[in-house]
């Protein structure tokens, strides 16, 4: 704290005499006189120079270990939020494959649930209609071109799809 105030001292002894100076600056010699002010003594009884006008303390490092926190994290009380919409839902879905006139696989079996919304495609390498009994519904197939059809599961049961043309189940659809 001493050396700081005697810094402080004379810094403002040199701004007073730049201030005072008769506009040509200071001359050497007044520089070099005020060398004095600036020379201290250490332990040991030399003289050193201070050049410094200012001087910092080193930051002081903490010899205490890190605080680690052992408390559980806070959890919310608010409720989640809710969409205001529910995601839409991928159909029920299942792929007839149609070739030489046989189903690839075996005829092609589907559980869904009232509410549910099915898919339904087929493909074929010979041209054909799709019909799904009790529903009433029709397919138009072209060769190699698959055709979909979608709709709501609404009628509990268990329903043949067939190919109408060529006379045989390719589909059973189980709605509960």
């Amino acid at each position: 704290m001493i050396r700081f105030v005697r810094n402080a001292l004379v810094a403002l002894a040199i701004l007073v005499l730049f201030s005072c100076s008769s506009g040509d600056g200071l001359d050497d010699s007044l520089i070099s006189s005020n060398n004095t002010y600036l020379e201290e003594t250490d332990e040991g009884g030399e003289t050193q120079e201070n050049l410094s006008m200012t001087t910092t303390e080193p930051p002081v490092e903490s010899t205490e270990p890190p605080v680690e926190l052992t408390e559980p994290p806070v959890e919310s009380t608010e409720p989640p939020v809710e969409p205001t919409e529910p995601p839409a839902e991928e159909p029920l879905g299942v792929t007839v494959e149609i070739e030489s006139g046989t189903v690839v696989g075996g005829i092609q079996r589907l559980k869904a649930k009232i509410g549910d919304q099915i898919r339904i495609t087929v493909s074929s390498d010979v041209e054909d209609e799709f019909h799904l009994h009790a529903y009433d519904l029709t397919l138009q197939i072209a060769p190699n071109e698959p055709a979909t059809l979608i709709f709501e599961a609404d009628i509990p049961g268990v329903f043949e799809g067939e190919l109408h043309d060529a006379g045989y189940q390719i589909l059973s659809l189980e709605v509960s």
